[in-house]
């Protein structure tokens, strides 16, 4: 059984408070994170793919057990998928860095005002 909202906030003592603070959350101006986490989620996961078909074809006629090719494959491809994780977890500090040396505000780089 849900609470409606009125039930969840009745004993709260900011309850009056919660619309301008959403009110001033969607107001903030940032910069668009849809293609990074794209980026972000894809990456490891087309790698993965990518490696997983490329291996099988390359090593279908250099082992010869069927088993023992699916179990190659499959950890080899698991190995550049996290690395390809590895260098996404690298990369996004990174694109946090450069987002507060220009001057953007977002989150973690500069202290909002209003909230």
């Amino acid at each position: 059984m849900e609470k409606t909202i009125d039930e969840s906030c009745h004993g709260c003592g900011r309850r009056g408070d919660c619309q301008s603070v959403y009110e001033a959350l969607g107001k903030i101006k940032g910069p668009s994170v849809f293609w990074k986490a794209i980026f972000i989620f894809l990456v490891p996961l087309i790698v993965f793919a990518c490696a997983a078909a490329c291996l099988d074809e390359w090593l279908k006629n250099r082992i010869l057990e069927p088993s023992i090719c699916t179990v190659a494959v499959f950890l080899l491809s698991a190995a550049m998928g996290g690395l390809a994780s590895a260098v996404v977890w690298l990369a996004v500090p990174a694109w946090r860095k450069r987002g507060c040396s220009s001057g953007k505000v977002q989150d973690g780089c500069h202290e909002k005002k209003g909230l």
